[in-house]
């Protein structure tokens, strides 16, 4: 099952700032800037784009979650399309390190998509 990004609300400055701070993060840690991330509620989801002609279906693989205190979660898009929470849990910056260790592969840049 696939879910696309259907926010309805408008970003609020946190959100806003949290969204940077994930993407910039990302970049630091590899070759990740063909990722999309933005707030969907509270949680901040990081998906594969869709195809070219239609990015904004894009494939969600990983959801963020505040659990307070600066401290995040961090869950899997499962391929049945639910939400798996992984064993991390920390600071944005120690989530997403840990987070892009184990799920590498399914964040990687899709050849496929790429070439189209």
């Amino acid at each position: 099952m696939k879910r696309s990004r259907h926010a309805t609300q408008p970003e609020s400055v946190d959100q806003t700032a949290l969204v940077r701070a994930v993407r910039d993060h990302l970049l630091t840690l590899g070759d990740f800037g063909h990722l999309r991330v933005y707030h969907h509620g509270p949680f901040i989801v990081i998906a594969q784009p869709g195809p070219p002609d239609d990015p904004e279906d894009d494939d969600p693989v990983m959801r963020l979650t505040p659990i307070g205190a600066s401290q995040f979660g961090a869950s899997f898009c499962a391929p049945a399309g639910n939400w798996e929470k992984l064993p991390v849990s920390g600071t944005l910056q120690d989530v997403l390190v840990e987070a892009t260790r184990m799920l590498g592969p399914w964040l990687d840049a899709d050849p496929i998509i790429d070439a189209t």
